[in-house]
């Protein structure tokens, strides 16, 4: 074909050419190559989150994390985990809460009173198993690998009853309650929570 001694200016110019093409080849099967395939609950979720309206990039999530203001974390590999190679990854809340405890049993689980207590599964332990933050300090909580769905119960008290709100990454709150009792949410719109206000 074309030889380094050839002086025809098209061979110049496309020799160079071919060579990066196969370059950047080699580097994209490489990366291809280590980049582990989502779980079938990741592609679930995925799914579910672009049915809503609401896609991965939008929401910051992609393996590596990143996509938190004010430089906290992202929530990678949803759900199920994330990080390099799908490793699961627990459920954290920022800054700490009170008591920090687990349950398979949500509905039966008891909160303390004056407490907001918060339920995510956490796919660092046995199926079914939920972590369970008891939130008391008046203060927003931000949300680390929160998945799927779980529970609250809200057991504060005052008067007037102070009033809880799950906030997205942005805008108004998704819900805010004052109710006592245990309820249901989905964590995946859900970034930070006010437990009093």
């Amino acid at each position: 074909m074309f030889t380094r001694s050839s002086r025809n200016p098209v061979a110049r110019a496309v020799i160079p050419l071919i060579r990066a093409l196969a370059l950047l080849g080699v580097v994209l099967a490489s990366v291809l190559t280590f980049t582990a395939p989502a779980s079938a609950h990741q592609r679930a979720q995925a799914s579910g989150a672009l049915a809503s309206g609401v896609t991965l990039a939008d929401r910051g999530h992609h393996p590596g994390g990143g996509g938190r203001p004010g430089g906290r974390p992202g929530r990678p590999g949803r759900p199920g985990g994330g990080g390099v190679g799908g490793a699961a990854v627990s459920p954290t809340i920022n800054p700490a809460a009170a008591q920090i405890r687990y349950t398979t049993d949500p509905t039966r689980t008891t909160c303390a009173s004056r407490n907001l207590c918060v339920f995510v599964l956490d796919p660092t332990r046995p199926a079914g198993t939920y972590k369970v933050f008891d939130l008391f300090t008046c203060q927003r909580y931000y949300l680390t690998q929160w998945l799927g769905t779980g529970y609250y119960n809200n057991q504060q008290t005052g008067s007037p009853a102070p009033t809880v709100y799950f906030y997205p990454q942005s805008g108004p709150p998704i819900r805010s309650f004052t109710a006592k009792g245990i309820g249901t949410q989905n964590w995946f719109p859900v970034w930070s929570i006010v437990n009093c206000q």
